[in-house]
């Protein structure tokens, strides 16, 4: 092998070389994800979530992974490792969007089946009702647990006992023949969202 031929080693010192070899769509991960090795390796996960619906039923808990792991970078940065009150955290969240993003997959139930993709809708079927109750239940569980071990003060009790009640109003109101009535009940989740943020700054009081 000639030098013309052998990668400049300063290239692969910043990470160069291996970007102009990888699809330009994974670069950006890549290159957060040296940012906070190893934790910040899953960030590659992100861009395959979407090819995902072709080869599991599971792509809602491979988005919920990838989508939630900047949590763990964040624990990982500021405190220098990762309690496991935080993998509760993180593990309550992937719970959670599995159960809402089940909630949307019946919005395109139809178009999935006869496009041939998969989901947790299809997997689930008629008793996708009973399955989002248990994955809300789930995440409820995990943030309760794992705010208890992070030492959040009452009002963190205060706000999840809000976002149960939040979660069970939609769980009973699910239909799953009326993509609709579905689609309104994933979009509550926005306040969801901001139920939880406004918890967990309360909890820090």
């Amino acid at each position: 092998m000639t030098t013309l031929s052998r990668p400049d080693l300063s290239d692969i010192h910043r990470g160069d070389w291996v970007d102009r070899r990888l699809p330009a769509g994974w670069r950006p991960y890549t290159r957060l994800a040296r940012l906070d090795r190893p934790v910040g390796i899953w960030l590659t996960l992100f861009p395959c979530w979407a090819a995902c619906k072709r080869f599991t039923h599971w792509p809602q808990a491979v988005l919920g992974a990838a989508f939630n792991w900047g949590m763990l970078m964040a624990w990982a940065e500021a405190a220098g490792h990762i309690p496991a009150g935080a993998v509760l955290m993180w593990t309550g969240a992937i719970a959670w969007q599995i159960g809402y993003d089940t909630v949307y997959a019946y919005v395109d139930l139809k178009d999935d089946t006869r496009l041939g993709l998969k989901s947790t809708a299809i997997l689930f079927g008629r008793h996708g009702k009973t399955f989002i109750g248990l994955f809300y239940a789930l995440a409820v569980g995990a943030w309760s647990l794992g705010g208890w071990l992070l030492d959040m003060s009452p009002p963190y009790a205060i706000g999840m006992l809000v976002i149960a009640i939040h979660l069970a109003w939609q769980t009973q109101r699910i239909d799953l023949a009326r993509p609709e009535v579905n689609y309104r009940l994933f979009l509550a989740n926005i306040l969801t969202g901001l139920l939880l943020a406004c918890t967990a700054l309360s909890g820090t009081w």
